[in-house]
């Protein structure tokens, strides 16, 4: 498919399908007036949830319903009084597995930007949910918690569910911690700003905007900590007002740091289990489950309803400084599980709390990575894309690594404007379809008008009883000249309805022709900012607001754009083509997995030969019980060399080098003026003044850093890449080893032969280890990228990566800093940062982050595999024992086996039979297969 035909869809009648539009929002208001709304979507191609790829073929779905056929077809040949034999339990439960295809892998997509851009407007309208924003939103439009939306979760009973991940007990208390912090420095700083009031009054204008810049840094930090305890303790007789927790926070603050972050973190101990057990329609998951620091159970909730769902999400997800205490600070995530949702079928969409959010916590409330997705959607207004900061940031930090598009928002802001279409319109941006239509729309204005006023003027002279003549002379009417005039004013009446209808459907014609104008404008901007950049990324234009419009869920003042033009549909099609390849394997491992039970069957069917062979039993469990220690003995074994080989010996030869450098660029600082390093420090050393340009220190002090360990990262890579080999080798050889066990004890006649029933099943299972280990493989690879991607590069705002975490520290006790002396200090508590020994070290402190998190990833990528694999050894030991399970006098399986030995070659030609057409539908779309 042409990228161009992504976007604008060539639309042959303007008309027709502006005028459908607006009656089809009309309807649609109409008919839901007063309802909550549903799905509401037109036709699929329209909506973009169907394109012409060979994984999106509808004949696919007839080669899964005959694929399950199969499993349903073995099934009855098991009688019901023999369903509970031992012979054929094996058999019946795969058979029921084959009647189902795999679950496929769902995109993840995770969407960033300042506050206010349109992440949840966009992802609503993805979904095709328009009113889901104000339902978990609560009618505001800030996203406070990181929430990803997703299908229905594997134990959902109802439409709606939502997971609840909460910080641990370590974690709340380092966030505790940090905004005391916050709160802390502010009132030093105000009470610094009190001893100089005096000389503050000779400072020059320059220096107060920089103070006041800091002040206001320290002011909205200060604030957000402020907000954080009174929304968690509200309940606390200390904060149940704003002066009862100002007259506790100043008293505290005269006491150890230790002593009121304890009692801060007993309190928010005793607040989450009280919201784990009052629920009837919330589970907990993991309740023993131990992580770093005490992990808090993770919370399920469900409902039939999203005001069902709201109400029970209110305290996670709402800021509340009232009568209830809201806990959204202690949450690091929440999982909403949707029903009936298309786009959900393929991916998950994660609404991030905005990069620019004023409340600091909200942007940084998740632990989870931005970076630790498969594609990232840059969300901006249209007007600012190529001026935003957080855009060009974004791009810089993600866009080398992944892949990212870029979604404009807003894009019916200036659609219709007459004064920007004439400033494109000299820049060469010019529509022959527009211009026409322009003109049509000023005759229809003229005729309008013209119409209009003479009206006027007859229904006035009529009042006085007088007529107008063909001259435009007044002149006095009899009876029936004026019958006459009020039947040709009610025919006039209707010609300027008419009239105007016909404005209204140009108006809306000019709205659509005027985006089309505005649109390769756009496009130019954004490709000449990406070349300057050097960076690749898709771009989108939608317009929320103009979708939901066209689904008849807002009142758009004017005129609607046509569903095609809103981006909505382009962007779905876009998730439809990037999970093409995700689509397809899921039929090819469906028409693998029944292919591995037939050949089950086929050992089931006839076990005459393998009477003899029961010891290779103990050879399959010995096998599996090896696999386990394989992940140590190969894999963690060689990860954990190549860590300390690649990344941490390294940094830590050049450690000398890494401080002074650093130290270097630290004292440099002590030129600038206070002021200005005050309100570097206050930012986390990314900021900019008038007299300094955009700066941020963490990416100079941490360069060389950087350098280091992107020139042993590709080293490093390889060596995890074969360990992982190694270890795939490993649990072939194993498999293989079942078969080789059988040739030593005799039985290659029986097991072993290459022609074998036996041989077969190991074969397919063989392929099945090499499939789930290039799964796992393409997973953990995302997760390494993610993992570089932390330690190498800044966040963006309060979305913090390894480096910046490494610095906190440091920053934390220079903003403490007050009064004479305050760049040397600065500067020296700078230098102490740096030279700090091992774990203290912020350059050990990235290195020690990297370890933890690739090691992490290893963990929560291998174990999944590791039971997958042993699943195959219980697999080809369920068969085995289904063949040697037969006793004496057993009337049924030897029925049973004969007719699945008679019923066998025609399965498993239908399976070929499959398989083939599959070959041919790919064959039929060429390159277009892949997607």
């Amino acid at each position: 498919m042409a990228e161009e035909s992504l976007f604008v869809p060539q639309v042959m009648d303007h008309a027709d399908v502006t005028e459908a539009s607006q009656k089809r929002a009309r309807r649609v208001r109409e008919r839901n007036k007063g309802k909550p709304l549903g799905f509401q979507y037109s036709s699929e191609e329209e909506e973009g949830l169907t394109i012409r790829l060979a994984a999106y073929d509808s004949r696919l779905k007839n080669l899964q319903d005959a694929l399950a056929q199969i499993g349903s077809d073995a099934t009855r040949l098991v009688p019901q009084d023999g369903r509970t034999e031992l012979a054929f339990a094996h058999l019946l439960r795969n058979a029921s597995a084959a009647a189902s295809p795999p679950a496929k892998r769902k995109r993840r997509i995770y969407l960033v930007g300042d506050s206010g851009a349109g992440k949840s407007s966009t992802i609503n309208c993805v979904l095709g949910m328009p009113n889901l924003a104000m339902a978990f939103g609560l009618g505001e439009s800030v996203t406070r918690v990181a929430t990803s939306y997703e299908g229905p979760f594997a134990s959902q009973t109802r439409r709606f569910a939502a997971r609840i991940v909460c910080l641990s007990l370590n974690e709340i208390r380092a966030k505790l911690r940090a905004l005391y912090k916050d709160y802390c420095s502010y009132q030093l700083e105000l009470a610094d700003m009190a001893k100089s009031a005096q000389a503050k009054a000779s400072k020059r204008s320059s220096e107060d905007d920089e103070s006041f810049d800091v002040r206001n840094t320290k002011r909205q930090a200060s604030q957000s900590a402020f907000e954080v305890f009174r929304s968690l303790f509200c309940e606390h007789p200390d904060f149940e007002d704003n002066e009862r927790a100002e007259s506790f926070l100043k008293v505290a603050a005269d006491g150890p740091e230790d002593q009121i972050i304890g009692v801060f973190t007993k309190w928010c101990k005793s607040l989450l289990p009280k919201l784990t057990e009052v629920s009837g329609n919330m589970k907990t998951e993991n309740k023993s489950k131990k992580g770093p620091g005490d992990q808090i159970p993770v919370s399920l909730f469900e409902a039939d309803t999203q005001e069902e769902l709201q109400a029970q999400l209110s305290r996670y997800a709402a800021s509340n400084a009232l009568s209830n205490a809201s806990l959204w600070a202690l949450v690091s995530k929440i999982h909403i599980g949707i029903r009936g949702v298309p786009i959900l079928e393929h991916a998950i969409f994660v609404d991030w709390p905005g990069a620019g959010d004023t409340n600091d916590l909200r942007a940084k409330a998740s632990t989870h990575r931005v970076s630790d997705c498969d594609e990232i959607w840059i969300v901006c207004h249209i007007s600012r894309v190529c001026t935003n900061r957080t855009v060009s940031d974004a791009l810089h930090r993600y866009a080398a690594a992944k892949p990212c598009s870029i979604v404009c928002t807003h894009l019916d802001a200036n659609a219709d404007d007459s004064n920007e279409l004439e400033h494109l319109k000299a820049l060469g941006f010019q529509n022959a379809a527009y211009k026409a239509q322009s003109e049509q729309r000023q005759e229809l204005e003229t005729d309008i008008c013209n119409l209009v006023e003479d009206l006027t003027e007859r229904k006035d002279a009529m009042v006085a009883g007088n007529i107008l003549d063909d001259a435009g002379f007044l002149r006095k009417a009899t009876d029936e000249q004026l019958q006459v005039a009020v039947k040709e004013i009610y025919n006039d009446e209707i010609d300027l309805n008419m009239l105007k209808s016909g404005a209204t459907k140009a108006d809306a014609i000019l709205m659509n022709l005027g985006w089309d104008i505005h649109r390769p404008y756009y496009l130019d901007k954004l490709e000449s900012m990406l070349r300057e950049m050097g960076l690749k990324a898709k771009h989108f234009f939608v317009s929320n607001e103009h979708y939901m419009g066209c689904k008849g869920a807002r009142l758009v003042k004017g005129s609607l754009l046509d569903l095609p033009r809103t981006g909505i549909p382009d962007l779905r099609r876009h998730v439809l083509e990037t999970t093409a390849a995700d689509q397809m394997a899921v039929m090819q491992d469906h028409i693998a997995d029944v292919e591995a039970f037939l050949r089950g069957v086929d050992v089931v069917a006839a076990p005459a030969h393998l009477k003899r062979t029961r010891d290779v039993l103990l050879t399959i469990e010995r096998g599996k019980g090896r696999i386990s220690d394989l992940k140590h003995g190969i894999y963690f074994a060689t990860l954990d060399s190549a860590i300390e080989g690649s990344l941490d010996r390294p940094v830590k030869r050049q450690m000398k080098s890494l401080i002074a450098t650093a130290t270097e660029m630290a004292a440099e600082k002590i030129k600038w003026h206070p002021s200005t390093l005050k309100a570097f420090i206050a930012n986390a050393g990314s900021y900019e003044t008038k007299k300094v340009s955009r700066q941020n220190w963490n990416r100079t002090f941490f360069a060389e850093f950087r350098k280091i360990v992107l020139a042993n990262w590709e080293a490093f890579a390889n060596e995890e890449t074969e360990a992982f080999d190694s270890l795939r080798t490993a649990f072939l050889t194993e498999i293989r080893g079942v078969v080789a066990d059988a040739n030593k004890r005799g039985a290659e006649k029986r097991l072993g032969n290459k022609r074998g029933e036996f041989r077969a099943l190991i074969e397919v299972k063989i392929k099945a280890v090499e499939r789930l280990c290039n799964k796992t493989k393409r997973e953990y690879a995302l997760k390494l990228e993610s993992s570089k991607t932390e330690a190498t590069k800044p966040g963006i705002n309060a979305q913090k990566s390894y480096i910046d975490k490494a610095m906190d520290d440091g920053y934390d006790l220079c903003k403490v800093v007050i009064g004479r002396g305050y760049r040397k200090e600065v500067v020296k508590l700078l230098e102490g940062h740096f030279a700090a020994k091992d774990n203290s070290s912020p350059f050990l402190s990235v290195v020690f982050d990297l370890k933890n998190a690739i090691e992490d990833d290893a963990n929560a990528q291998l174990n999944p595999l590791i039971q997958a694999v042993e699943d195959v050894f219980d697999d080809i030991t369920g068969w085995l024992e289904g063949a040697f399970a037969e006793h004496a006098g057993d009337p049924v399986s030897p029925s049973v086996r004969k007719k699945l030995e008679k019923w066998l070659p025609g399965a498993l030609q239908r399976h070929a039979d499959i398989k083939a057409q599959l070959e041919e539908i790919v064959k039929e779309y060429g390159d277009e297969a892949q997607g």
